[in-house]
């Protein structure tokens, strides 16, 4: 268990230190969700719909690829994060495989921001 904690601290620290993901809560067990936020992003009036459409693209990128996986699913934004209120679809890291490295995660945040940049342009 105190191997899967502090793989979920890293990974935590990496969607922090990354100014395109955005963390949407304070794990207290393995679990991650985030966001990919697009370029022009204003958190005063956030876009939810825009960051959910884009969200949703870069899961189905990730699965139909098959490099990296991260579960999708709905989340209400009870904390305020992006919107109070709002449901959002982020991702989610699992901090429980005991292989993963930090290069890894380093380079499936990487992965990840790629195609949220790839993706968002027209």
């Amino acid at each position: 268990m105190r191997h899967r904690l502090i793989t979920t601290r890293t990974f935590t620290g990496l969607v922090d230190d990354s100014p395109r993901l955005l963390r949407l809560n304070d794990p207290d067990m393995t679990a991650v969700a985030f966001l990919y936020l697009p370029v022009d992003h204003d958190p005063r009036q956030p876009d939810v719909d825009r960051i959910n459409a884009l969200g949703k693209r870069i899961h189905a990128r990730i699965l139909a690829e098959g490099r990296w996986h991260f579960h999708q699913f709905s989340l209400p934004d009870d904390t305020g994060r992006v919107s109070l209120g709002a449901t959002l679809h982020p991702l989610r890291f699992m901090g429980n495989n005991q292989r993963i490295t930090e290069s890894h995660m380093r380079d499936a945040l990487a992965y990840v921001t790629g195609l949220g940049h790839a993706l968002e342009r027209p």
